[in-house]
């Protein structure tokens, strides 16, 4: 039986992504690497970049992971 190799719709990449990157950047805060008004610009860019583009509920964690940070 042959398969085939289905190549990812964009959007779904873009969400990966994003899903992805901020879980890294999760990370990264919770080990230090970045302080909070770092980790508060990071996910304001990937919200700005992503909004949109990505499912709107994902959208909306990210904006109130963003509105969380004090």
């Amino acid at each position: 039986m042959k398969t085939h190799n289905t190549v990812p719709d964009a959007n779904d990449e873009i969400e990966r992504k994003s899903v992805e990157t901020v879980q890294w950047l999760i990370d990264q805060y919770s080990s230090g690497q970045v302080d909070a008004q770092e980790y508060r610009f990071g996910m304001q860019v990937i919200w700005q970049c992503t909004t949109g583009l990505i499912d709107s509920k994902v959208s909306e964690a990210i904006s109130n992971e963003v509105n969380s940070i004090k």
